[in-house]
């Protein structure tokens, strides 16, 4: 019997089996970072400002939910840009070679990216919160890390 057309017995070697494009795998993995990345902005950024806003919260910052939602929203739109440049340059470069590489470099930029919002925005400079002394950290914030 001799081999099917489409079994990679009859394909010679360096050259791809019928029906697939060079580099196909690669294009396929860059497209799904073309899809992933905007999802993981927007969540890392709905993350990041439901942190920003439970911080505020708890702190007794500014005037109340309602009145702190422009804020937040300013806040929202920065960091989903940022975050969403961090996924889309972890899937275009180390997505090359693994998607679960690139997933977790992505999900760790998104946790640096995290930190430093929420030690950069935690509380405005100088804004005295009597509730979370010392330099208005809420009391839900992890001891071992620093804001």
């Amino acid at each position: 019997m001799s081999p099917s057309p489409s079994s990679s017995a009859s394909t010679p070697p360096g050259r791809p089996r019928e029906g697939t494009a060079p580099g196909g795998e690669a294009r396929g993995r860059r497209t799904t970072g073309c899809v992933i990345a905007p999802l993981g902005g927007l969540l890392t950024g709905a993350a990041g400002v439901t942190l920003l806003g439970r911080a505020w919260q708890a702190c007794d910052i500014g005037a109340g939910g309602g009145a702190n939602a422009f804020g937040l929203l300013l806040a929202f739109v920065p960091l989903v840009l940022v975050t969403t440049a961090v996924w889309g340059l972890a899937f275009a470069t180390v997505g090359r070679s693994s998607a679960v590489a690139a997933l977790g470099c992505a999900l760790l930029g998104s946790a640096l990216l995290l930190w430093a919002f929420m030690a950069w925005k935690h509380a405005p400079p100088g804004y005295p919160a009597p509730i979370c002394p010392p330099d208005n950290v809420p009391p839900w914030w992890p001891g071992w890390l620093p804001l």
